[in-house]
């Protein structure tokens, strides 16, 4: 009995390594990227959540399921890549280790970006490496090294005085990109509920730094739509589309909004959570 425990551990084991070094492929078009999983026993919506970080309420009606029904073994469910469980570049949250995303192309896999799964909560950890740091992502290659000395430099002549003109004020539009990309979107929509004071946190994102694309998890404004946050303190407000509710987890107890931290620098807020006012 012993002999028979042993082998089926064995056995066990050398299929769990199997199945985390198995590449992970990419699906769909470049545009609406996605990864497919298929149903194992015991597993339901929120664990699959929890393997490719990312909420049922997110990828149950990408797949037109519902969430108050069950799940079968051996169905296919196509996991979406967003803001949140997909890097380009491979940047990433402290807590979040990177796998690996490959896509057939020519006969040969290319990688294709980098799933985000949080440490304590995916298995696919495991087989992940740690996120590259900004810096490294945008690291230049050093130039080829050479045995001839470099030729010398031409010394340039001193450039004229020129007395610099003044700088004028930025534009109205200049002042109101930093509000954000998806304002315009914002005030399209129909505002049942303003200045909603909040208590918001914040979590990390590469977004909204350069093209001012500010996102936000909220529990009561529908995902897809846009919310305007203010900071009461300074009068600053930044305009974020809603990804999803805010995530069931323990650290968001009393959370009502979390923004990027890309939107939180641009209300110009600090620390970890922070009082501001919604309109939705």
């Amino acid at each position: 009995m012993k002999n028979l425990l042993l082998l089926l551990l064995i056995l066990t084991g050398g299929f769990c390594a199997q199945a985390q070094s198995k590449k992970v492929f990419v699906e769909g078009p470049a545009s609406d990227p996605y990864i497919t999983h298929v149903i194992q026993p015991k597993e339901n919506f929120y664990s699959i959540g929890r393997i490719y970080n990312i909420s049922p309420r997110v990828y149950a009606p990408y797949n037109n399921m519902n969430l108050e029904g069950g799940l079968t073994i051996g169905q296919m469910v196509r996991i979406p890549l967003n803001e949140i469980n997909f890097s380009k570049d491979g940047a990433a949250a402290e807590d979040e280790v990177i796998v690996p995303l490959y896509k057939r192309s020519g006969g040969s896999d290319a990688v294709f970006g980098y799933l985000k799964v949080k440490k304590e909560l995916s298995p696919l950890a495991a087989s992940g490496s740690a996120p590259k740091k900004q810096a490294d992502v945008a690291a230049v290659t050093p130039a080829p090294k050479t045995d001839k000395a470099p030729a010398p430099t031409p010394k340039q002549p001193e450039p004229a005085k020129v007395t610099p003109a003044a700088v004028p004020d930025p534009s109205p539009s200049e002042v109101a990109s930093t509000e954000g990309f998806f304002k315009s979107a914002y005030l399209k929509q129909h505002i049942t509920n303003r200045n909603v004071s909040a208590k918001a946190g914040v979590f990390k994102s590469t977004s909204g730094w350069n093209d001012g694309k500010y996102y936000c998890f909220h529990n009561r404004a529908a995902a897809g739509s846009i919310v305007a946050i203010q900071n009461p303190s300074n009068g600053k407000t930044i305009y974020a589309k809603v990804l999803d509710a805010v995530p069931d987890i323990s650290e968001n107890v009393g959370i009502d909004v979390r923004l990027s931290n890309a939107a939180a620098e641009a209300l110009q807020v600090s620390g970890n959570t922070f009082t501001c006012e919604l309109s939705y």
